[in-house]
């Protein structure tokens, strides 16, 4: 009985810690200003450094249309690199630490991170296109 407890909480432990594709964000749209235009360079950027700080990342302008963004929670890390056009951003992995990254594949929260992290740049454009 006791064996097969132990094997059934092995089952569930590693069941917990599989890991998935990474799922990078490729060029999703932008909403326009009210007026119907493109938000700015400077908008777009404001609203992506505005969304990773909401979410805990750590946002650094790298180079134009590219912000690098770092999430620590506790020893895990996970680095992106967001570049935007007036129309677009792509969140493309760049980095991690403790989060079992392999040929392609990562821990499952990663692309729930990035997920959350891409909606908020959604929120926080049409925020800005709102006249925040």
């Amino acid at each position: 009985m006791k064996i097969k407890i132990l094997t059934l909480l092995i089952i569930i432990l590693i069941a917990g810690c599989t890991s998935q594709p990474i799922h990078n964000i490729s060029e999703t749209n932008l909403p326009s200003l009210d007026d119907g235009s493109p938000p700015t360079f400077e908008i777009i950027q404001k609203a992506i450094i505005s969304a990773c700080k909401e979410r805990g990342w750590i946002p650094r302008v790298t180079q134009p249309g590219i912000i690098e963004a770092r999430l620590t929670l506790r020893s895990h890390q996970a680095v992106v690199e967001i570049s935007y056009t007036d129309n677009s951003y792509t969140i493309t992995y760049k980095d991690s630490e403790n989060l079992d990254y392999s040929n392609g594949s990562i821990h499952r929260n990663y692309n729930n991170w990035v997920a959350n992290l891409s909606r908020s740049i959604q929120e926080e454009i049409g925020t800005h296109a709102q006249g925040y």
